[in-house]
């Protein structure tokens, strides 16, 4: 999928900001307020499909296509974000991302849209200062780390071949966190239940059981709750102690206080440094907390003043 531009989040994000109703702002930006901010989702759908009937070929239209294709693939629905993308490819042909894009698709096909059965509040018990989390897939239990930078569920193939999972080859890859390219496959459980939340068709991608993380995790463990799955909770409140409290109904949303967004395929929390605004991604599988060039060109006199300089 071609990377949509967060800057079309801020204006929709500053309008609101200024007191302008939502109800005032057209159908495409309403759209795209609901799928940066997990808001509403079904009103997003439904906001930004009018977009694309209303804008025909239009440079609108074009990018209503690309959001839509964002809101499906956070929530894990993937035969709606396949035929999404092959619509869009219908009219709008021969773009230059198109081959891309279809070379990303190429994994998803088959696959289904996961759906929520029930998401009751309930407190979920784990082991203190962990962020694995105990469920049970198809009738057997298991105990995955909750992965925020993950967009996709994953698990290892001797995993999948435990819970009994049938597996499918693709031509598709994706990126692991050495920042390479890796083959996988695919499984779908029918049923995934993390205390009173109970999904069901949840896809994961399956890879070999030789690379990390799987190859340092015992058996039962060699898995990973991505955003789809997350994103379903409605919401995540983890203790470092040993509880993650999932289901609860969210806090009403107010613009001006929500620090976390869907900036494309990244979760992004708004945080301050220095008495200044940052923002940046969240991701709870990372071992290590790296700031790049911009924070660096930001808080340049910081990094004079307390930054060490290393030889990797």
């Amino acid at each position: 999928m071609r990377a949509a531009s967060i800057f079309c989040c801020l204006l929709v994000s500053a309008a609101a900001g200024q007191g302008q109703p939502v109800s005032d702002l057209t159908p495409f930006d309403r759209g795209v307020l609901g799928v940066i901010f997990n808001q509403s989702p079904r009103l997003a759908e439904k906001m930004l499909r009018s977009a694309i009937g209303s804008g025909h070929s239009s440079k609108q239209a074009y990018e209503a296509y690309e959001w839509l294709s964002h809101l499906y693939y956070y929530r894990g629905q993937y035969r709606s974000l396949v035929s999404t993308m092959e619509r869009r490819w219908v009219d709008f042909p021969n773009k230059p991302e198109e081959q891309q894009e279809r070379r990303l698709m190429a994994g998803f096909r088959g696959l289904p849209d996961q759906t929520l059965v029930n998401a009751k509040a309930s407190a979920v018990h784990h082991e203190s200062g962990s962020i694995f989390l105990p469920l049970s897939i198809d009738g057997k239990a298991a105990t995955y780390f909750f992965d925020t930078g993950a967009w996709l569920s994953a698990m290892s193939e001797s995993e999948a071949k435990r819970l009994g999972l049938n597996m499918r080859d693709t031509s598709a890859t994706l990126g692991n966190s050495s920042g390479t390219s890796v083959g996988f496959r695919t499984a779908v459980a029918r049923d995934l239940v993390v205390g009173e939340t109970h999904l069901k068709n949840v896809s994961f991608a399956v890879f070999p059981d030789d690379q990390e993380p799987w190859s340092t995790l015992p058996r039962g463990r060699r898995g990973l709750l991505g955003i789809p799955i997350l994103v379903a909770f409605g919401r995540l409140r983890w203790n470092r102690a040993g509880t993650a409290e999932i289901g609860n109904k969210p806090d009403p949303f107010d613009i001006r206080r929500s620090n976390l967004t869907f900036d494309n395929d990244h979760l992004v929390v708004t945080a301050t440094v220095e008495g200044r605004e940052i923002r940046a991604t969240l991701d709870t599988g990372a071992e290590t907390t790296d700031l790049y060039k911009p924070f660096a060109d930001a808080f340049a006199s910081l990094l004079r003043q307390k930054g060490k300089f290393s030889i990797p």
